[in-house]
């Protein structure tokens, strides 16, 4: 249920920021974001929001190389630089670059994703059998709670992106 309310609540931040930028005529992230006409805050609207792709870089790269150390035993540093690298290269051709990867990355990754949720609920049926007991956090006890609190923290980061 949860994974359901937020592919509707990242679509609905979607929609309404690329309608806002339409409407203004912009691609300024900070004119978009910003409620004030306010040129000083729209300014630091727009650095914050770099601020924040800089820290999703850094998730990124972080995650990439504790992937890369589990699933290959390389260096963490090894695969964090090689998602750095990827990211770089992607992003310095501009936003074309990024369409043209979206486009081919995006069919491929949703495709993987189906074909592994077929395969897990095929190999284990409708029950999740695990032997460790998780706690929620005390932040996010339930769903519903937790769904919102993963939207809000990567909104920031989808934002510029759309």
């Amino acid at each position: 249920m949860g994974i359901g309310v937020v592919t509707v609540m990242f679509m609905m931040v979607g929609l309404m920021t690329s309608r806002i930028a339409r409407r203004l005529n912009t691609n300024d992230i900070g004119r978009v974001v910003a409620p004030l006409e306010n040129k000083i805050f729209i300014s630091f609207v727009g650095t914050l929001m770099g601020a924040e792709l800089l820290l999703a870089l850094i998730y990124m790269s972080a995650a990439g190389g504790a992937l890369f150390s589990q699933q290959f035993g390389w260096s963490r540093l090894v695969g964090g630089a090689l998602i750095v690298i990827f990211v770089a290269i992607t992003v310095i051709g501009g936003f074309d670059r990024v369409s043209k990867v979206f486009r081919l990355i995006i069919p491929v990754l949703m495709a993987m994703v189906i074909i592994i949720c077929v395969w897990v609920i095929f190999e284990n049926g409708w029950g999740v059998k695990t032997e460790t007991v998780f706690k929620p956090s005390p932040l996010a006890g339930s769903w519903p709670v937790a769904a919102v609190l993963y939207l809000s923290f990567n909104a920031l980061a989808i934002i510029p992106m759309i």
